[in-house]
Formats: C-alpha cells, sequence, structure tokens
C-alpha cells in the first residue's frame, strides 16, 4: 500500500506530498523524537501530534514514508516549507493517534503489512 492509498482510506488531508507513491512497510505512533530516532524503521507511518519543523528532520533521517499529524493540529508554516524542500510527506487528520493507529493496523493487516 501506498502512502496515498493509506491517506484515502483514513480520510486524511495532505499538506506537503512530493513522495505520497512511497510504499508503507508499517507504523509507528511516538511523540518523542529521541524513540523515533532509535526504533522507527524506513517506510513506516509516523503518528504524532508534533507539529514543529524537527519532525522534518527526523522523517527525512529515518526515510519514513510520511508523517501523520493527528488531533486536528494545524502544521506550521516553516515546518510545511522544511518537509517542501526535504521531500517530506506531511498528512493532517482529525483522528486521535489511538484511532489513527488502530485503523492504520486494520488496513496495513489486510495488506499483509506489518
Amino acid at each position: 500500500m501506498t502512502a496515498a492509498e493509506l491517506v484515502e482510506l483514513l480520510g486524511g488531508t495532505v499538506v506537503t506530498g512530493p513522495k505520497m507513491d512511497s510504499v508503507v512497510t508499517g507504523c509507528y505512533v511516538s511523540d518523542l523524537l529521541s524513540d523515533v530516532l532509535s526504533s522507527s524503521e524506513k517506510g513506516q507511518f509516523w503518528v504524532t501530534q508534533h507539529t514543529h519543523p524537527n519532525v522534518v528532520a527526523v522523517a527525512a533521517v529515518k526515510g519514513l514514508s510520511a508523517v501523520l499529524v493527528v488531533g486536528g493540529k494545524t502544521v506550521a508554516e516553516d515546518t510545511v516549507v522544511r518537509a517542501g524542500s526535504e521531500d517530506v510527506n506531511i498528512i493532517t487528520s482529525g483522528l486521535s493517534a489511538f484511532e489513527a493507529a488502530g485503523r492504520i493496523y486494520t488496513l496495513l493487516e489486510k495488506e499483509g503489512v506489518g
């Protein structure tokens, strides 16, 4: 499943999407940047409430398929600009992290991913 397909099924909104054809290999849920840096894996869909530019750096370094900002939060403009320059997909959703993770798990499990 691609990031674009997953976003469509979740009903998310693409804020920046230069690589929406990225293949999603799993999901990682965390608001601790150090945790994501140490434990996430390339291709995972990252669920967080963070909206500041540091999420872009973490996503780029780890090669994550996308950052899903949950809770209906608005992504800061400097984050959007940085994501565009670093080719990082950022999506927003009104879902809670719990609900988003559950839906992502169900969708990926149907695809045999994760």
